[in-house]
């Protein structure tokens, strides 16, 4: 078996449509930040719109597109024109608490186009079933519905992964026999002091064959990897929990506050305090998670 298929088989997930979305003019579709192991999802079928979300870039959507969210973080989503009417399908895929490294290692939107490889067909079609399981809710529904988001779910991280060239790939490097362990150790440790020394000690590789074969599958170095899980981490506490940044400098690795405030605006274009106020600005789901 492939380690893609080993990764995905190994976290069993559960989905389901949260609701189905009719919209015309000015309208708006916010999303708090919500559970790590919960993934959203956005399926246009009809129409068009935007995803905009704190310290990342608009991220245009189409009819066909699929839109992930890994890291379920605070987003809203809005019309692209407002002569234009939008029809979305809206849901969430459940993950163990277990599958933490694989959320981590993937980025902050997992997108599947209608134009990749031709898949026009398969997503209007996927889209219409789910769309008729949510309205009908037949037997097995719950089954269709979680298995057929599970494909999709597999489909998009396999396109993400054939994409060229790119930077901060750290599904590759868990799926790499010699590189897996180590991902999966800064995934887990954060907050440790790790040194180049010491990751390739983890490797069981020299330390200049561990950074020559990391940057080869990541397109990066191990501490910019090591840089990125921090940031990626630190802002997940910010959008969820009320800890002050020193709280939250100490349990993503960094000496003061200080040095956590720097990192993270370089990171992300804003500062702690304006990333946290921009998330916190979501009202209350629209697309909400039923208990």
């Amino acid at each position: 078996m492939d380690p893609l298929s080993q990764l995905l088989m190994l976290n069993d997930m559960r989905g389901y449509v949260a609701r189905d979305c009719h919209f015309s003019g000015e309208w708006r579709s916010p999303h708090a930040a919500g559970e790590w192991s919960q993934i959203r999802w956005h399926m246009v079928l009809a129409g068009s719109c935007r995803l905009e979300i704190p310290g990342g870039r608009p991220v245009p959507l189409e009819q066909g597109s699929l839109l992930f969210l890994p890291h379920n973080s605070a987003h809203r989503l809005l019309p692209e024109r407002a002569d234009s009417a939008t029809h979305l399908l809206c849901g969430v895929q459940i993950l163990p608490h277990s599958a933490s490294p694989l959320l981590a290692s993937l980025p902050e939107c997992l997108l599947l186009n209608s134009r990749q490889q031709g898949r026009l067909a398969l997503l209007q079609a996927t889209g219409q079933l789910l769309s008729d399981e949510f309205s009908q809710q037949g037997q097995g529904h719950n089954a269709i519905v979680s298995q057929t988001m599970a494909l999709l779910f597999a489909l998009a991280i396999r396109a993400w992964l054939a994409q060229p060239n790119q930077s901060g790939n750290l599904v590759a490097a868990l799926l790499h026999p010699q590189l897996g362990n180590v991902v999966e150790q800064m995934l887990r440790r954060p907050q440790h002091p790790w040194t180049l020394v010491e990751l390739s000690k983890q490797a069981h590789m020299s330390r200049a064959n561990f950074a020559r074969v990391f940057r080869q599958v990541t397109q990066q170095t191990p501490l910019q990897a090591l840089t990125a899980i921090r940031m990626q981490l630190a802002a997940r506490l910010l959008a969820r929990q009320a800890l002050p940044l020193s709280r939250i400098a100490e349990q993503v690795g960094y000496s003061s506050e200080v040095a956590l405030h720097k990192a993270f605006t370089r990171h992300f274009g804003l500062t702690p305090g304006k990333f946290r106020q921009q998330a916190a600005d979501a009202p209350p789901d629209a697309c909400p998670i039923p208990a």
